[in-house]
Formats: structure tokens, C-alpha cells, sequence
């Protein structure tokens, strides 16, 4: 697998951005009780700590 060039990181950290600004927007559709808002903030965290690390 090839290293990462600056504009591959560039374009992951938008891509992210937007996936993240995406569950964000999906997650006031469901309330706290819902399982299916319960799953989605669960993925949310999930992928939060896998980009920050």
C-alpha cells in the first residue's frame, strides 16, 4: 500500500468532516429512547475515536 500523500489526508479529513456533520443531522431526527438514534450515536462515537487517534 502506497503512503498517504497530504492531499489524501486532506481529502479524508473532509470527507470525515462531512460524514460527522451528516450523523449529526440524522441524530436530532431520533430521540434519546429510540434504539435506532441509540445505534447511530453508538457509530458516531465509534468512528470519533478511530479519526482522533
Amino acid at each position: 500500500m502506497s503512503p498517504c500523500t497530504v492531499r489524501d489526508l486532506k481529502d479524508m479529513k473532509t470527507e470525515y468532516d462531512q460524514f460527522k456533520q451528516e450523523l449529526g443531522e440524522i441524530g436530532k431526527f431520533y430521540a434519546e429512547a429510540s434504539e435506532s438514534g441509540q445505534e447511530v450515536l453508538r457509530a458516531y462515537e465509534n468512528l470519533k475515536c478511530i479519526w482522533s487517534s
